[in-house]
């Protein structure tokens, strides 16, 4: 019997302690909740019957500017009072919906009703006066809105605003009469509660204090009991030490020393620093650091040691304790030590094993793609070559027929009128826009590998400007340092790119703006060819697939151009970009890998020379 009541009276306090905590959250929860709620909703109807008066002032103000507009049009004739009229009715309808909404049992009374319909009245007069006046009759608008009818309206409008004000602001003193009995309500519970509260507290630090007294007693008893684990620290299957601030080793098991080669004298002259590998001791000393600061209880790190033949192990080690002096001072940190040294090595070895097969899987890989790109690129090729091939059979011939007998009709009807005349430039224009086509869909078939000669960037491009055929609206501004960049290329295929940019160009700028041409050594050993135009720009999504097969932004052609322009820039290793924002035009960048020159270009100027006189 005794035992079992000094076991109730030793848990009691706890029970006790979590009762009143409880009593006291629910409490002043419930209490803080019920105030909150009173300062929103007090906020809230003071929001409400300040906005409610403000709306009250602007519905009769508006009111009166509407009944002015109308009169004043009706004296004057001038229609901009009918335009005023317009632009403040939808405030005041606006202004007397957020009134309903406010305070919608308000507006559902019987006065309400009344107002409402003298106001659908003045406004249905109002808006037969500018009618009338719009007819020109002025006087008789003008003798609508002073009749009696009219005035008696504006009475039974003005008498009914009144009366609805009136009701809002009964209905807010009700609701702040309502929040006032709520607070008296809240005062009357917190002054029997909260002395009760306070009683009980006292008693409950009384209890709590023996209860710390008594606890504190048990944790130095616990102290003394160390003895008894000593067996279990020298017998343990892992290597146990204890440590000091200052890293001295001061306590060993057996399993440490087997682990790292040391006797039991030998290791307690010596610090955890001197068997620690260099690598590997910054980290020690900042998780150690933490505990003896108090920022953490606990630390494992995965470290190496240098045993006493000069070998080297890993370790896990494990520090999770730390013994304090009577003082409160650090004393010592129990660590936990287990040889990881033979798993390390196989996570080595699986490491590598993984890293081998990872480099074999990512080869692979390459290699599929690349072949499934070349299988594709086959494909799509045989299939506009044959396309192509019957194209320039079957089609080329008739346009040919077509364009000589529109040419022939042209030169013999010189008397005909404009408009035949117009039919037959159109046909013409056509006939040779179809065999664009076809030229680039074989250009695009019998694409070969390029013969790469070396040439000088800026001749290039000024072969590119010539074959082009610049409009004369068209301006061209070229900063290209000669005798400075260098590439190996193929010159014809680098022409039909230079030229496939710059006809675009124009063409987007409908003939007529500057397009800027520059040359300069990029980043990874490039030669970056910039051609910007002042045209309307691209857009984000046309600039994800321009260089996409058949995708085009243009009336004519089939979107092949700048599809031929990315693939020789793939066989001459490069790269062909597109940037753009709309509005402020495009900016296609050709890259190139730089070359450096050792004979001045002279093979390559020879060469351009004779091709120029034929």
């Amino acid at each position: 019997m005794t035992r079992g009541k000094t076991t109730s009276k030793r848990h009691f306090p706890i029970f006790t302690f979590l009762f009143i905590l409880f009593v006291t959250l629910v409490l002043f929860l419930g209490l803080g909740w019920q105030s909150l709620r009173s300062y929103k909703d007090i906020k809230t109807i003071q929001e409400r019957d300040f906005r409610l008066q403000k709306l009250v002032g602007i519905i009769i103000h508006l009111d009166e500017v509407l009944t002015m507009s109308a009169r004043m049009g009706a004296e004057t004739g001038n229609l901009q009072w009918e335009e005023r009229y317009r632009s403040f009715e939808p405030q005041l309808d606006a202004a007397i919906k957020e009134a309903k909404r406010l305070v919608p049992e308000t507006f559902m009374s019987k006065a309400a009703t009344q107002t409402d319909v003298a106001n659908i009245k003045l406004v249905t007069m109002q808006k037969q006066a500018f009618e009338l006046v719009s007819q020109g009759q002025n006087e008789v608008a003008s003798a609508l809105l002073f009749s009696e009818e009219y005035e008696d309206q504006k009475q039974i409008y003005a008498e009914g605003m009144k009366q609805i004000t009136a009701s809002m602001q009964s209905c807010v003193n009700d609701v702040l009469k309502e929040h006032r009995h709520r607070a008296y309500i809240t005062f009357i519970v917190i002054s029997i509660t909260l002395p009760c509260l306070i009683f009980a507290w006292i008693y409950v630090l009384r209890m709590m204090r023996n209860y710390i007294i008594k606890r504190r007693a048990a944790e130095e008893g616990l102290l003394e009991s160390e003895a008894q684990f000593r067996s279990l620290f020298e017998q343990a299957a892992v290597g146990i030490v204890h440590v000091a601030s200052n890293g001295q080793f001061l306590r060993v098991n057996k399993r440490f020393c087997e682990i790292t080669g040391y006797t039991e004298q030998e290791i307690l002259e010596r610090t955890y620093q001197d068997i620690t590998y260099p690598d590997d001791l910054y980290a020690q000393n900042e998780a150690r650091k933490k505990i003896l600061d108090g920022e953490t209880s606990s630390y494992r790190i995965e470290k190496r040691y240098i045993r006493k033949d000069g070998t080297i192990i890993w370790g896990n080690l494990a520090a999770g304790v730390l013994i304090r002096k009577p003082s409160g001072e650090p004393n010592y940190i129990v660590s936990v030590l287990e040889d990881i040294t033979e798993r390390k090595k196989a996570e080595e070895e699986l490491a590598k094993h993984r890293d081998c097969l990872e480099t074999l899987v990512e080869e692979r890989t390459k290699e599929l793609k690349a072949s499934q790109e070349k299988l594709i690129d086959a494909e799509r090729l045989a299939v506009l070559g044959k396309l192509s091939s019957g194209i320039a059979h079957e089609i080329r011939n008739p346009l040919g027929v077509i364009d000589s007998s529109a040419y022939y009709l042209k030169k013999k009807l010189k008397d005909a009128d404009e408009k035949a005349m117009t039919h037959l430039d159109r046909i013409i224009n056509q006939t040779r826009i179809s065999d664009d086509i076809i030229q680039s869909l074989q250009d695009l078939t019998k694409m070969k590998e390029p013969q790469k000669t070396r040439i000088d960037i800026a001749n290039a491009i000024e072969d590119g400007i010539i074959i082009s055929k610049i409009p004369q609206a068209v301006k061209i501004i070229e900063k290209v340092p000669r005798d400075k960049f260098f590439v190996d290329v193929d010159e014809n295929q680098l022409l039909m790119v230079f030229n496939n940019i710059l006809n675009n160009a124009v063409q987007a700028m409908d003939k007529k703006g500057t397009i800027w041409i520059t040359a300069d050594r990029g980043s990874n050993n490039w030669v970056e060819v910039s051609f910007k135009d002042s045209g309307p720009g691209i857009t984000s999504e046309n600039l994800r697939k321009i260089f996409q097969s058949f995708f085009g932004t243009k009336a004519k052609g089939l979107g092949f151009g700048l599809t031929i322009c990315q693939m020789i820039m793939e066989k001459h290793r490069g790269e062909i970009e597109a940037q753009s924002e709309l509005g402020e035009g495009a900016t296609f960048i050709v890259r190139l890998p730089f070359l450096k020159q050792t004979m001045k270009g002279v093979n390559y100027e020879n060469k351009r020379k004779n091709s120029h006189r034929g």
